[in-house]
């Protein structure tokens, strides 16, 4: 089992897609953190709070299936842009801690089934985890077909809505206090291609993705978060150099290249995915005009922001944004 130093958190986005379901419910809530990530404890006493004001037990398994891409950030468009299910599921497993690090995703085969299933790093609701598993199912089934048949949800937890609210969810068998969480499916689905799949984009986005989810993750690279931190909550990525960063970590720079050097990454890594990250959620959330975003992560032309735009995506920002409309909404019908 994987072990963490520091507290398990969701992004901003997972947060805010349940603060915009819960708003539908009458329940209007702001989930929002002052930096891109909300602890976990937080996130699970809202979650807890809201089902109980709303008594209703099933309130995970109806946001689970209702949260869209932009709920699931970066991991979602690179998901749903996948060649095939299974390297859709291959994002899931290497790049679920840019979404969440509440838990981890593993993958294991058994002949013609295949069991994707989820551990979580410290004790959580299980409504939190019916909503990541009905996410799951219901992200997937988007992607692919809403007919698409599940073998069958494992549970650790003993019931906790009516049946029909699991039946009208999953749609598939259910089964309650079992050794584990996940999902089975039969492996000849792991060669369906989603239907928003990009091989171009989906290749672009795999180059850098990995440095965002390395340093949302709980393992022990402890300066390429710390880097992460100071560009992500302390200082604007317009003002970000190495040797500013170096300084705000009282190192010599040459310290921290050796440090980072170590850990597998760089600075220049690490500041060309933050870039890229905000760049694409706030273009899709169409925060900013595109010349004050070129300015905000660092650009002094617009057109320098759009070259580099089409290194970390493939793609012009606006065909970007026209290409990727439909799947990253925070809510899905």
């Amino acid at each position: 089992m994987r072990t963490s130093t520091f507290a398990p958190s969701v992004s901003t986005l997972y947060a805010d897609a349940l603060g915009a379901f819960l708003a539908e419910q009458g329940l209007p809530q702001d989930a929002r953190s002052p930096g891109p990530r909300l602890c976990g404890m937080s996130y699970a006493t809202l979650m807890a709070g809201a089902s109980r004001e709303l008594g209703d037990q099933g309130l995970g398994l109806r946001f689970g299936a209702r949260v869209g891409g932009a709920g699931f950030g970066m991991l979602g468009i690179a998901a749903a842009t996948a060649p095939s299910l299974r390297e859709a599921i291959r994002h899931l497993t290497q790049l679920e801690s840019i979404t969440s690090t509440l838990g981890f995703a593993t993958v294991r085969r058994h002949g013609r089934r295949v069991h994707l299933s989820w551990q979580p790093a410290q004790t959580v609701p299980p409504a939190v985890v019916e909503g990541i598993l009905a996410g799951w199912v219901s992200f997937g089934r988007y992607l692919l077909g809403e007919q698409v048949d599940v073998a069958q949800v494992s549970l650790r937890h003993r019931r906790l809505a009516p049946m029909q609210v699991y039946d009208g969810v999953f749609a598939c068998p259910v089964r309650f206090e079992t050794c584990c969480y996940g999902v089975t499916i039969d492996a000849a689905l792991l060669d369906a291609r989603p239907r928003f799949a990009d091989d171009l984009l989906n290749d672009a986005l795999g180059g850098w993705l990995g440095h965002c989810a390395r340093a949302a993750s709980g393992d022990a690279m402890t300066v390429t978060r710390a880097v992460s931190a100071i560009l992500q909550n302390a200082l604007p990525l317009a003002e970000a150099d190495e040797c500013t960063v170096a300084a705000m970590l009282r190192l010599e720079r040459r310290t921290l290249q050796r440090a980072l050097q170590q850990e597998g990454t760089s600075f220049r890594q690490i500041i060309g995915a933050a870039r890229a990250q905000h760049a694409i959620i706030a273009l899709m959330r169409g925060d900013t005009a595109l010349a004050d975003l070129s300015a905000d992560i660092g650009f002094d032309e617009q057109s320098s922001m759009c070259r580099a735009f089409r290194r970390w995506t493939g793609y012009a920002p606006l065909v970007f944004k026209q290409r990727v409309a439909d799947v990253f909404r925070p809510l899905r019908a």
